[in-house]
């Protein structure tokens, strides 16, 4: 009988025990998911209400790596097909905005553009960045979207 107690207390404890002792949630943070790996530009569109009108991307571009750091650094390398006049690594500070819902980019350009980016989208697999513009008159937002 005190085997079988044993045995089932062993049980209970086994069971009982939970894998996060931190308490904390297994939710990545955006900083986390920002940084969890290098990015590289997929796509561009102008959106103008829920339509998004695509934007060429030129090869220089498209092969382009941004790599996010936590310490709010990065680095844009251009890869392989260098865009005229740039340098093959630039180095750039980010750092969220307006409550994690913008996102400040300092000191590289990101398909010609800086500043501050609207976080229209980050997961595990994409980042999309958008920017409010004008296009020949046209009021509306530049996206660019970005996949590991």
């Amino acid at each position: 009988m005190k085997q079988y107690l044993f045995a089932l207390l062993g049980t209970f404890v086994l069971f009982s025990c939970s894998k996060n002792n931190d308490g904390g949630s297994s939710t990545p943070t955006k900083g986390q998911l920002l940084t969890l790996a290098n990015w590289t530009i997929e796509s561009s569109a102008f959106r103008l209400g829920t339509t998004d009108y695509p934007l060429p991307i030129t090869s220089c571009l498209s092969d382009n790596i941004f790599t996010f750091r936590s310490d709010n650094t990065g680095t844009m390398n251009e890869g392989t097909d260098i865009c005229s006049g740039s340098q093959q690594s630039t180095n750039f500070t980010w750092s969220f905005a307006n409550n994690e819902t913008a996102i400040n980019i300092s000191g590289v350009s990101i398909a010609g553009v800086s500043g501050q980016f609207k976080l229209v989208e980050l997961s595990t697999t994409r980042l999309s960045l958008g920017r409010d513009t004008t296009i020949s008159s046209v009021n509306g937002t530049f996206i660019v979207n970005f996949k590991h």
